[in-house]
């Protein structure tokens, strides 16, 4: 192999390892995100996320439950994290959170998923 092919390959491996690297620190933090959605989420979806939260049973239509079924409203992260901060009637909205919240929060919604 020549020094000019050797080159490239190293870049495009160490380019390879950032993308990487990236993406995975670009996701969300599951622990991070439950503890958000204990003191924003539970009093409607639940603690363990099944829709069953003390305001939650006096809605309609009913909360999502998180443990089964798929998303109504798109099945993205990002859609996900959009319904979140937009709201979607009885949900209030939460513009005030963050992109990094955002993902935590999904990140966690996603953790409740029973497989």
């Amino acid at each position: 192999m020549n020094k000019f092919a050797a080159l490239a390959l190293a870049l495009a491996l160490v380019g390879g390892a950032a993308s990487n690297m990236s993406a995975s620190a670009a996701g969300g933090n599951a622990a991070k995100g439950k503890a958000m959605f204990a003191s924003q989420c539970a009093m409607c979806h639940g603690a363990t996320g099944k829709g069953d939260g003390a305001v939650g049973k006096t809605l309609k239509p009913a909360p999502r439950n998180f443990t089964t079924g798929t998303f109504k409203y798109g099945s993205s992260d990002a859609q996900i994290a959009a319904l979140i901060k937009k709201g979607k009637a009885p949900m209030p909205g939460y513009a005030t959170l963050s992109d990094q919240q955002l993902k935590d929060l999904v990140a966690y919604i996603r953790s409740l998923k029973k497989k």
